[in-house]
């Protein structure tokens, strides 16, 4: 038995997911385990503000939240993250840097138990990157405008749990002339 699969393209940890994850919450037991990755994260200098996001969302909601800090690849081979992981009811990662969360999680002891809580019945959750890296294929930034937005994107190897499947979330900010044009992308 597998657990619920959730992509969500953005709002992590905001009141636009309350309802989401109240409901969601509501299938699991009682001040549920909610393990916050900030994963995709691991290169900018805003992982702390997500775990403290995240565990302030969630405890609101009666959760028992707590922060897993797999920032690098030597972090998703460290035994007491890994450890973290498996007392979970929830796994969550949050956005950042799609390529940064493939390299990091991939063949990883995190990740392993990630897809083990995940086959046991624990949510798994994606949001923005978080998200990327659950398909077959993912979309990578390597140019961003002025307003943020990626200029230009590759594609790469996921982490491959939804096979013939690319997640890009976002895509209400995306201008359609990329969306047609990265859609050619896909291999």
């Amino acid at each position: 038995m597998t657990g619920a699969l959730v992509l969500c393209g953005s709002g992590e940890f905001t009141p636009a997911m309350e309802t989401v994850d109240r409901e969601l919450l509501s299938r699991i037991r009682p001040r549920a385990r909610v393990a916050i990755l900030p994963t995709a994260a691991g290169l900018e200098d805003t992982p702390g503000t997500w775990v403290a996001k995240g565990i302030d969302h969630f405890r609101a909601l009666g959760a028992e939240p707590y922060g897993v800090m797999v920032l690098t690849r030597a972090d998703a081979h460290d035994t007491q993250l890994t450890l973290a992981i498996s007392s979970a009811d929830w796994v969550y990662f949050s956005g950042g840097d799609p390529g940064h969360l493939v390299e990091t999680l991939g063949a990883s002891p995190v990740w392993a138990a990630v897809l083990a809580r995940w086959r046991a019945g624990a949510i798994l959750t994606g949001s923005s990157a978080g998200a990327m890296m659950l398909g077959e294929t993912t979309f990578v930034p390597v140019g961003r405008g002025p307003d943020g937005l990626p200029t230009r994107v590759i594609t790469r190897p996921a982490l491959g749990l939804l096979s013939r499947v690319i997640v890009a979330p976002h895509a209400d900010a995306i201008p359609d002339r990329l969306l047609v044009e990265w859609a050619d992308l896909r291999p």
